[in-house]
């Protein structure tokens, strides 16, 4: 299972702009612009010169956020403020739950440091972040596996828009016919519906609402029935 994920940069980059414009985060003319700018950081994806594509492409992302250090919105759900730059997120729970001795001891991790995002490994695997994985994907189709690849629908950074593109783009035997297939609603205990599914064979798409990038954490009910689901088939 795949959770609002970037598996390939060329196909989803350009999602950036018609999500923003579908949800009011910018206007017309920006989303026209902001196509252009797009445009041209697929081709500079296409050269393999990563830090040159990451820098483009990473402007064209920061003209929809705005300032990166304190950003127009928490890019992990659209319908929140990011109120604890950069990573919007309170997590000193986390962060004392993983620095408690006793806690340490029972991960057999005793004496090591604790960080929620260490920037020198983020730093170091910067150049992987152009690369297209969705050859990978691929491979695990074609050996019969299920992949479930799901998006919460308020995330930004990886949003559902390019979720669903980068699906729809993976090359395997069923391609055409995913590409063809529709969506139907998906219900949890019979309540409203809690998705949007697209499935052909062993490979599904799962736009979940009104969840953002840490879907069990908006949705926790939902996403548990999601793995049953897909863990039970």
């Amino acid at each position: 299972a795949i959770g609002n994920g970037l598996v390939d940069p060329y196909t989803q980059y350009p999602e950036y702009d018609t999500f923003a414009y579908e949800n009011g985060l910018i206007k017309k003319p920006e989303y026209e612009v902001l196509k252009g700018a797009f445009k041209a950081c697929d081709a500079l994806i296409n050269t393999g010169i990563w830090p040159i594509s990451l820098e483009l492409c990473q402007v064209a992302v920061t003209a929809i956020l705005g300032n990166p250090i304190k950003p127009r919105f928490n890019v992990y759900d659209i319908r929140e403020s990011c109120d604890h730059p950069p990573m919007c997120y309170d997590f000193s729970p986390a962060d004392n739950l993983m620095t408690d001795p006793a806690i340490q001891k029972i991960l057999g991790v005793e004496g090591r440091k604790w960080k929620e995002c260490n920037m020198l490994v983020h730093t170091a695997m910067l150049g992987d972040w152009m690369k297209s994985l969705s050859k990978k994907v691929t491979d695990i189709l074609a050996g019969g596996l299920d992949v479930l690849v799901y998006s919460g629908d308020k995330d930004f950074i990886c949003n559902w828009r390019g979720g669903e593109a980068w699906t729809n783009a993976v090359e395997w035997d069923h391609q055409a016919e995913f590409q063809a297939s529709g969506y139907v609603y998906w219900n949890v205990d019979g309540e409203k519906a809690a998705g949007a599914l697209k499935a052909v064979e062993n490979l599904k798409f799962l736009r979940v609402y009104d969840a953002g990038h840490m879907v069990p954490m908006n949705q926790p009910v939902v996403a548990l029935e999601m793995l049953h689901e897909f863990i039970l088939n």
